[in-house]
């Protein structure tokens, strides 16, 4: 992703990073490899697709294909907490048109959106942006070494269904009380 493609994002997570504290590409081998410590992990499975499908007013999150982190959790016996950021498509105006060529770019790993924020500094959000973040509770996973399809079917539905929860619970306190998630 961005972490190995841009040197600019790369400096940023470069200079970020401490002990206990990194930032990298969501890819096979850098998750596989960091679960097989045990490490904690807080992984955005939308990825550039989620940002392609961004729109002001708008809740929405890629993840319905998204299944790999599942079957990663389950082959570690990892805990998956489902988290919502209410006003995250609030930061910046999108680009909205194009939508299917975008996505078919997105699947291609290519950015392909473009944001503006504040009218002098585009690159910083919109000032009067409100970021509330919720964090559901965890759920178990049971260790399978091999987890068939069914098996990440079955758990990635109980995450997703659990994610729906978690903003329904927690849209009005958002300011957001006839918000709906649209699950992409």
């Amino acid at each position: 992703g961005m972490r190995v493609k841009s040197p600019s994002f790369r400096l940023l997570c470069d200079l970020w990073e401490a002990p206990g504290r990194w930032a990298g590409a969501a890819t096979r081998p850098v998750v596989k490899a960091a679960m097989a410590t045990g490490e904690s992990l807080a992984l955005l499975p939308g990825g550039f697709h989620e940002a392609v499908i961004c729109a002001r007013g708008r809740e929405r999150v890629y993840v319905r294909r998204r299944r790999g982190f599942v079957k990663y959790c389950l082959q570690h016996g990892y805990r998956i907490c489902p988290v919502y950021t209410f006003g995250e498509s609030d930061c910046y105006r999108t680009f909205t048109g194009l939508l299917r060529p975008r996505l078919w770019l997105a699947d291609a790993n290519v950015p392909a959106c473009a944001m503006l924020g504040r009218p002098l500094c585009p690159v910083l959000p919109l000032a009067e942006t409100r970021l509330l973040t919720f964090v559901g509770r965890p759920r178990e996973l049971p260790r399978i070494a091999e987890p068939t399809a069914d098996d990440v079917a079955l758990w990635h539905g109980k995450y997703v269904a659990a994610l729906q929860a978690l903003f329904d619970e927690h849209k009005a306190e958002a300011g957001k009380p006839d918000a709906v998630l649209e699950i992409w």
